[in-house]
């Protein structure tokens, strides 16, 4: 008489595992996206947003002060120096300020954007000085010191041997 064959034992069991392999990787998955969640950070938008509720507004009143001073700035960037000069122009004969702040914020990658101080070395015009050269598409944010007005404007590469006109946009 033949005898029966003893029974595997639990963990060579097929279906075990075909029902313990989706539980198991979705385990891992989780593992690394909750991690990913708490470890990294969001830093692609940098303006002025404001969230209320689920609904997002963008403050306009700097670009909006700045259009109704009539502030308008031509910027040149030297790519083999690394210089970069603005020249600011006002229609209403606004006070221009003492310094600048230039921000060159990359479309995606926070880690190339830069903030650069620009110091008036006559009216209405400012110097400033830039490490690397920007690469990609770049937002221009433009502010005096005080923060008082705001021009924002999107430039487009080749920089070297380029002239922006940065013109404040009133919006609705």
């Amino acid at each position: 008489m033949s005898q029966p064959n003893p029974a595997a034992p639990w963990y060579k069991q097929p279906w075990l595992w075909f029902i313990l392999a989706p539980l198991i990787a979705t385990l891992m998955y989780s593992t690394v996206y909750i991690s990913a969640a708490i470890f990294t950070r969001d830093t692609l938008v940098r303006d002025d947003y404001v969230k209320h509720a689920k609904e997002i507004k963008q403050d306009n009143s700097k670009i909006s002060a700045a259009a109704d001073l009539g502030v308008t700035a031509t910027l040149k960037i030297d790519g083999l120096t690394g210089d970069i000069s603005v020249e600011l122009n006002s229609k209403n004969g606004a006070q221009k300020p003492e310094n600048m702040t230039l921000d060159l914020v990359h479309a995606t990658l926070a880690d190339r954007d830069v903030a650069i101080n620009l110091r008036r070395v006559r009216d209405g015009f400012y110097l400033g000085s830039i490490d690397s050269k920007p690469l990609g598409k770049q937002y221009v944010i433009l502010q005096p010191e005080d923060g008082s007005w705001q021009i924002r404007q999107t430039i487009f590469p080749p920089y070297e041997d380029a002239q922006f006109d940065l013109i404040p946009l009133k919006s609705s």
